[in-house]
């Protein structure tokens, strides 16, 4: 329900004689700030109350109407009823206002609002009660149904909601609880981790009558946001005190403990393997001489040159394929029994699973890379065996 700028009428009826009242229209403008409209002490009978209405911008949403006392603050009088039969703006009749069937009183737990009732192309309100226990929070609010009401929230597995039984609620934006229907699960919300939820912000704003201060409100852009976003929330009234982007993080993330002791894990593992290969070379010179006699020795018994490059290049082969394979094995077995004690975040981030252990593209990758560099080192060992040996000549 919206209404413009201009003049407003509302024909409202007193029903009964009692302690006086004023009638009150809670509006919200589109930039979302509150604005009110008094049209004062209600006369006894049936009247017409005029006011100017300014301030909307264009449009006003309706949120509420309010029977209240005089006194600004003061407790709502009881069991008073008032009739209304139409409200106009600009001219033009406000339908919503007389249909029973879009008031509904407060949505706090502890909250006791007025009576809402058709009354013959009417709607009346009626005042609540004097309250029957203490800690009821009586009110003369009527909010517009203009949200679902429980509101539907879509949420984590592990997150779990107050309230009664049958009657979850969830406190919005660090402020008063509202019923709340789950009405579907994700797997992971951004900046939280195992309890999360997710609202529709517009539906949530208008259920929470206090909203409360007590959240860091954020904004989370999309892929294709355009870059003047930031500009257009400004112009909107939000003070923007930061921002952030997924390159940013990554690189912040990057200057961490974590990621610098995983890259010295990674230098530490090259280092090894160079150091293998290191190994290998010098074993294969020394025994050079050895086994280049013993296949002399062999061919002047008439062992073919086919057979000594079989024996020099596949002997080498042999043992680097072993080292690799045992080496991979090794590594896998480790992560497997021994999950990494370096965490990946120091802010202890865990919003999505982390994976630990090994996995098959780095364990194919690190094989990979063993077999080039060993490979290569024994099939230089084996060149200079076959050429010590004379495999190479005939």
């Amino acid at each position: 329900m919206h209404l413009r700028d201009g003049p407003l009428a509302l024909d409202a009826e007193l029903l009964k004689a009692g302690e006086p009242l004023r009638v009150v229209l809670h509006l919200v403008t589109a930039a979302g700030a509150p604005l009110t409209v008094d049209f004062g002490q209600l006369a006894a009978g049936r009247r017409s109350y005029q006011m100017d209405l300014s301030g909307c911008g264009g449009e006003c949403r309706l949120a509420a109407l309010e029977l209240a006392s005089l006194a600004e603050g003061g407790d709502t009088p009881p069991d008073r009823p008032v009739r209304f039969h139409s409200l106009t703006s600009g001219g033009a009749a406000v339908p919503a206002l007389v249909d029973v069937s879009r008031w509904r009183g407060p949505a706090r737990v502890d909250g006791q609002g007025p009576t809402v009732s058709a009354a013959d192309g009417a709607v009346d309100l009626t005042t609540p009660p004097v309250a029957s226990r203490p800690g009821v929070d009586r009110t003369g609010l009527a909010y517009l149904v203009d949200s679902p009401v429980p509101l539907p929230v879509a949420h984590t597995r592990l997150a779990s909601a107050s309230g009664d039984p049958g009657d979850p609620r969830l406190s919005l934006f660090g402020g008063d609880e509202v019923p709340v229907r789950f009405s579907g699960a994700v797997t992971a919300l951004p900046r939280v981790q195992a309890r999360g939820y997710l609202v529709d912000l517009e539906f949530a704003d208008r259920l929470a009558a206090d909203p409360g201060l007590g959240d860091e409100a954020q904004v989370w852009l999309a892929d294709g946001a355009p870059d003047t976003v930031v500009d257009r929330l400004r112009e909107q009234g939000l003070a923007v005190h930061a921002d952030d982007s997924i390159d940013a993080a990554r690189a912040r993330y990057g200057e961490q403990g974590p990621p610098l002791a995983l890259r010295f894990q990674l230098l530490a593992g090259a280092l090894g393997v160079f150091l293998a290969a290191l190994a290998l070379a010098v074993a294969a010179a020394v025994e050079r001489p050895d086994r280049a006699a013993e296949l002399s020795a062999l061919r002047t018994q008439g062992l073919s040159r086919r057979a000594v490059r079989l024996i020099g290049y596949g002997g080498y082969a042999v043992l680097v394929v072993a080292g690799v394979a045992i080496g991979i094995g090794a590594a896998a077995l480790g992560g497997t029994l021994v999950e990494a004690a370096v965490p990946v975040f120091v802010d202890d981030w865990a919003v999505l699973p982390v994976a630990t252990g090994p996995r098959a593209p780095a364990l194919a990758l690190a094989a990979l890379g063993g077999l080039v560099v060993l490979g290569f080192t024994g099939a230089v060992a084996a060149s200079q065996l076959v050429r010590a040996t004379g495999g190479g000549r005939r």
